[in-house]
C-alpha cells in the first residue's frame, strides 16, 4: 500500500493515464477523419468545385443495367447470361454489406469481364430489332456509369488526404504506430 502513496509513483501513473488518454483521443479523431473521407464513396465527393456522384450509386446503376441486359439475353445466350448474373449477384451482396472500395473494385472488374463476354456472345446471336435497341441502351448506360466513376474524384480525395493529413506530424506518427488504416481507394 505504501508503494502507491509515493509522490513519484503517483506522477508516473498520472503521466501514463494522460499519455494513454491523449493517444486514444488522437487515434479516434484520426479514424473519424478517415471515415469521413471514405463516406465519399457512398455519398459523393466535392471535387473540382462541385459534388460528384458517388461511386456506390454508379455501381448500383451498373447492377441495374446488367439486370435489364439479362432480361433480354437469357433466351439467346443462357450460359453467358448465367455466368454474368452470378458475378452480378456477388457484387450486389458486396455493395449491400458495405465491402471496402478496393473489394468492390475487384467485383466491378469481374462484372466488366463477364459483361464483355456476354456482349461478344450477343453480337453473334440474333436479337429482334426492338430487343437489340433496348440491349444497346442498357449496355451503353452500363458503360457510361464507368465514365462517371472515373470522374468521381473519390480516389483523388483519398490521395489528397494521404498527402495533406497522413503524411504530416502528428497524424503520420499515429498512423504508423496504431491500428488506423488510411482510406481505401477504388482501385
Amino acid at each position: 500500500m505504501n508503494f502507491f502513496q509515493r509522490r513519484g509513483v503517483a506522477l508516473v501513473i498520472s503521466a501514463l493515464v494522460i499519455l494513454g488518454s491523449v493517444s486514444y483521443g488522437a487515434t479516434s479523431s484520426l479514424q473519424r477523419a478517415i471515415d469521413r473521407v471514405e463516406e465519399g464513396f457512398y455519398d459523393g465527393v466535392e471535387y473540382d468545385g462541385y459534388l460528384h456522384k458517388s461511386i456506390a450509386s454508379q455501381l448500383q446503376a451498373r447492377l441495374d443495367n446488367a439486370n435489364g441486359i439479362f432480361s433480354l439475353t437469357s433466351a439467346v445466350c443462357p450460359e453467358e447470361t448465367e455466368a454474368a448474373r452470378e458475378v452480378r449477384s456477388n457484387m450486389y451482396s458486396a455493395l449491400q454489406y458495405g465491402s471496402s472500395p478496393s473489394s468492390l473494385y475487384y467485383y466491378n472488374e469481374e462484372l466488366t469481364t463477364a459483361m464483355t463476354a456476354l456482349d461478344q456472345a450477343v453480337a453473334a446471336a440474333e436479337l429482334p430489332e426492338d430487343e437489340r435497341e433496348a440491349y444497346e441502351k442498357y449496355y451503353s448506360d452500363f458503360n457510361a456509369a464507368m465514365d462517371v466513376i472515373a470522374e468521381s474524384g473519390y480516389n483523388e480525395s483519398c490521395r489528397e488526404f494521404q498527402q495533406e493529413v497522413l503524411s504530416q506530424f502528428p497524424a503520420e506518427f499515429i498512423y504508423y504506430n496504431s491500428s488506423v488504416y488510411g482510406p481505401s481507394v477504388f482501385a
